[in-house]
């Protein structure tokens, strides 16, 4: 009976504690349950009031409702109504001026741009620059309002600033994309730049497709920082090439920084053409383990290999092997960047370049030459451009080497009035036309000259007009004081 009454408080202990086994997890679950239940609505709640997330997307919103009436796509006529070039762009000012990349309508018969209202403007090409691939169009506003861009003019971009991407990627017309700031002073080899082309590009990861061309890239409070140029595809990462070209995004783009776009845009409607701020000096990458070698400490640089005789950096100190790290006050660690900030200030501005010299940091002034673009390269300024620009000087010089390549090699004002010549090269076109040292040059077409001044500035004109290509002369010989015939000055090539 002990027995029994000893087995049985164990029995009921045990059937308790198995009770209790099976119902806990049935319990717990129940209380976890009810636990997610209770964290989901207070979340609901939160979500429901105002929270960062929703300030985030509102704000995002407010970027894409302040854009989006300054976006434009581009449609391009390249082959007389069988082939079209599609891309976008994006309003410049309100009279009507719109940029986008000069590929979009490079070529182009005829230009058509599409608000995102729908309407449908004609334009007409005001300029291309194919060395930074930026063109400008016009649009007749009529009673139309448009709406420009805001620029971050003189505001700085970072690495991991966030960015947004305006288009129309595969002719989704008025697309948004949002990335970050990758990279700063990237160069994409690509066959709208070429080798000289002027890229200080900034690199993001926004979608960027076909179509996206033109477009802006703005900030987060909806200002151009720089407008979509290029990708890299998947086709490029896979043969690690870094080549732009038309095919899928591979989640890199590059962008022309709004520096750039202002100085071309401007000098594009201001005077029709672009100049470059022109230094003069051949460059190559440094070696870096050479550099160090030698004491250079700074993060990057560009090395001068060679002067150009007569200009900036020829005349202004600068030497060979100096190597450039900095210009105002923008650093310089390759040669894209400094190309571009060289090329994007005004000629006749002096800037101060920091240069590294056998173990001494340097700052040396130097005022900037003038080139005009042609192509994606630098020349000389034409004639034209010269008078447009108002630059008698340079318009003179242009007239002079004409004169020297016809055989008048030396003149200057004479003593009563006029132009005597001075020196005259042997068998040239002068020579056997009849001038001579001493002839005094009175009436050019009939109108009299006065001065060497006036000389050439009636010479600058002929050569400008679509006329005969030479100009009669009225001549005496001072010595016997009669005239030296009917002469001419051919101002042909």
């Amino acid at each position: 009976m002990r027995r029994i009454q000893a087995i049985g408080p164990g029995l009921v202990v045990a059937a308790a504690v198995a009770l209790t086994l099976a119902a806990g997890p049935m319990a717990a679950r129940k209380i976890l349950t009810e636990q997610a239940a209770t964290l989901a609505t207070l979340a609901q709640g939160r979500l429901d009031g105002e929270n960062i997330l929703e300030q985030i997307s509102r704000a995002k919103r407010d970027v894409a409702t302040a854009v989006e009436p300054s976006v434009v796509y581009i449609e391009a006529d390249v082959s007389a109504g069988r082939a079209l070039s599609n891309g976008s762009g994006w309003v410049y000012s309100a009279d009507g001026y719109v940029v986008t990349n000069a590929h979009v309508v490079l070529g182009g018969r005829s230009v058509r741009v599409q608000f995102s209202d729908g309407r449908v403007r004609e334009a007409v090409i005001v300029g291309l620059d194919e060395s930074t691939d930026i063109a400008v169009l016009k649009v007749e506003t009529g009673d139309s309002r448009l709406v420009p861009m805001r620029l971050a003019t003189g505001q700085d971009v970072s690495q991991g600033e966030v960015v947004f991407a305006f288009g129309s990627p595969f002719g989704f017309k008025f697309s948004m994309s949002e990335g970050i700031v990758s990279g700063l002073g990237r160069h994409a080899r690509t066959t709208l730049t070429g080798p000289v082309g002027y890229t200080n590009y900034i690199q993001t990861d926004a979608a960027v497709n076909p179509g996206n061309s033109g477009g802006p890239l703005v900030n987060v409070r909806g200002e151009v920082i720089g407008m979509n140029t290029a990708i890299i595809t998947r086709d490029d990462l896979i043969q690690r090439e870094n080549r732009a070209d038309t095919g899928v995004s591979g989640g890199v783009s590059f962008a022309i920084p709004l520096d750039t776009i202002r100085s071309v845009v401007d000098q594009m409607i201001g005077r029709g053409f672009v100049l470059k701020g022109y230094l003069g000096v051949y460059l190559d990458r440094l070696n870096f383990e050479a550099a160090e070698e030698a004491g250079f400490r700074e993060r990057g640089g560009v090395v001068i290999t060679g002067l150009q005789p007569g200009t900036p950096a020829a005349t202004s100190g600068l030497r060979e092997y100096d190597i450039i790290t900095r210009v105002n006050e923008t650093l310089t660690p390759n040669l894209s960047v400094l190309r571009s900030v060289i090329s994007n200030r005004e000629p006749g501005e002096t800037i101060r370049v920091r240069v590294w010299r056998e173990g001494e940091d340097l700052e040396i002034p130097v005022t900037l030459a003038a080139a005009a673009v042609v192509g994606a390269q630098l020349q000389p300024l034409t004639l034209e451009q010269t008078m447009r620009l108002g630059d008698e000087e340079a318009a003179f010089s242009h007239v002079v080497s004409r004169l020297a390549r016809f055989g008048l090699l030396e003149f200057d004002d004479a003593s009563d009035g006029g132009v005597e010549v001075r020196r005259v090269r042997e068998r040239s076109p002068a020579d056997q036309l009849g001038f001579a040292p001493g002839l005094v040059v009175e009436r050019l077409d009939g109108d009299a000259v006065g001065s060497r001044d006036e000389f050439l500035r009636s010479l600058a004109r002929t050569m400008l007009a679509d006329s005969t290509p030479f100009v009669r002369v009225g001549a005496i010989n001072p010595a016997t004081g009669e005239a030296a015939g009917d002469l001419r000055i051919i101002l042909d090539d």
